[in-house]
């Protein structure tokens, strides 16, 4: 079918036990290779001086099963207690361990020290710069912690995100998006688990920051589908300005997902403020578009003509034109070219231009807008052939 233009008027215009599992879950996800009993390397490893930990338990003996190394190693971090014999134990680890049992041996150690000295095994873990690239295990104890101890982590969120640890500056770069702590967000997907409002009010406390906002995302991974009413109504409580705008867009963003976005709609439309509610819109129709075009484009189609609506069709309306360029253009034709259609236009055109360049030239001249209309002109031409 041949892809429409615009037609008049538009065109004219238009635990132990726990520590274990967690350790044996992750083996079966690791490539172990075997060394050779006697080698040079282990024989340097064993003359080694005594340490706070036994170096044996790092290394594959051949008369030593998983199940022992993993036991002794436990047993001996029951014993560590402060911070220096954790640093201690945990520069043994990174230096003297098998490469294949590293990472589970760190995860294994902030398991054991997040129970003791929170605050020290945070501020650690983050300069470790092993761990920014072996984490995955590691940020899975800092979540099963946080998820057995939610008052615990939750101090500790708290004090990561005004600044109270890791540095003496009082806004740690990572609150600018510099290095976003992988551990802090893990604290996050644990309280998530068991208390996510404890964790939504933590973070709606602090001071507005990329971190804080990634947190807030990984939070309502969570949290929203497990009871998004409770997410609506926190959302519409918030009284920070910067906090409730970003956590307005990541939950209508949310509700936009669902197979049924009608109560996220009936919410979004119930906000008080017309700023607000047009953020909440669009962020949902925005998302709502993108599998069901059709069903989002209808409802907008079905509101009154006001500045809400031409605001929230261009999405709707690029993405049908994807799979009906006729019933675009056809509402496009329903209305004068004016500023208030200029972005429905440049949504149209892009969605036609590698199928109908030619429609898409012709449409594109109903732009009353000149920068817009020269910018979308710019773009067609580029993307010819």
């Amino acid at each position: 079918m041949k892809t429409p233009s615009l037609s008049p008027p538009i065109l004219s215009g238009v635990a132990l036990a726990s520590l274990v599992a967690a350790y044996f879950l992750g083996t079966a996800f690791s490539n172990k290779s075997p060394s050779k009993a006697g080698a040079p390397a282990q024989k340097q490893h064993s003359e080694r001086p005594t340490s706070l930990l036994n170096r044996s338990v790092f290394r594959t003996e051949s008369n030593q099963t998983i199940a022992d190394r993993v036991l002794a190693t436990i047993a001996k971090l029951e014993r560590l207690r402060t911070p220096a014999e954790f640093r201690q134990a945990l520069g043994e680890i990174l230096s003297y361990a098998d490469k294949t049992e590293k990472e589970r041996l760190v995860s294994l150690l902030f398991a054991s020290w997040l129970d003791r000295e929170p605050e020290a095994a945070f501020a650690e873990a983050r300069r470790v710069e092993f761990l920014r690239y072996h984490a995955g295990r590691t940020s899975r104890s800092f979540s099963q912690w946080a998820e057995t101890n939610p008052i615990a982590a939750a101090s500790l969120l708290e004090q990561t995100l005004d600044g109270r640890q890791l540095t003496t500056d009082p806004r740690p770069p990572y609150l600018d998006g510099v290095d976003p702590p992988e551990f802090l967000l893990s604290l996050v997907n644990g309280l998530a688990q068991t208390n996510p409002r404890l964790a939504a009010d933590t973070l709606a406390a602090a001071e507005a920051s990329p971190v804080q906002v990634h947190a807030l995302e990984v939070l309502m991974q969570t949290w929203f589908p497990a009871d998004s009413e409770e997410v609506f109504a926190w959302t519409s409580s918030l009284s920070n300005p910067e906090v409730r705008s970003q956590s307005l867009a990541i939950v209508a963003t949310k509700a936009g997902q669902l197979d049924d976005p009608s109560a996220g709609l009936s919410w979004a439309q119930n906000l008080k403020d017309s700023e607000e509610q047009t953020l909440a819109l669009g962020n949902l129709v925005s998302q709502w578009s993108q599998r069901y075009s059709q069903d989002a484009f209808n409802w907008i189609a079905a509101l009154s003509d006001s500045n809400l609506k031409f605001q929230l069709m261009p999405p709707a309306l690029r993405q049908l034109t994807l799979i009906n360029p006729g019933a675009a253009a056809d509402w496009l034709n329903q209305y004068e070219a004016s500023p208030q259609m200029d972005a429905s236009i440049a949504a149209y055109v892009k969605s036609i231009q590698t199928v109908n360049p030619e429609a898409a030239r012709g449409s594109a001249s109903a732009i009353t807008d000149p920068h817009l209309r020269e910018q979308i002109l710019q773009e067609l031409a580029q993307a010819a052939p």
